[in-house]
């Protein structure tokens, strides 16, 4: 299981890892992606959701994507 798929989540951007106790604040943006991808969309098909859900264009998007992915690589939840 991939640690972001096992983090519990509200509607107010909490998340709470119950394997580690950790808990993270994530930006609606963040949030939006985990649901996508929790729904079993790739990051193409994430990006597509955030051009529609925010109104930027899909270069914005991808970069966000990446970039998110980049921070939970970093708190090890990818």
């Amino acid at each position: 299981m991939s640690g972001f798929s096992r983090l519990q989540l509200n509607s107010k951007g909490m998340a709470f890892d119950p394997f580690t106790g950790a808990s993270y604040l994530i930006s609606s943006t963040g949030l939006q992606i985990l649901r996508d991808w929790r729904d079993g969309m790739d990051d193409h098909a994430a990006a597509r959701s955030l051009c529609g859900i925010y109104g930027v264009n899909m270069v914005v998007a991808e970069r966000d994507i990446k970039d998110f992915r980049a921070q939970l690589r970093g708190l090890e939840l990818n």
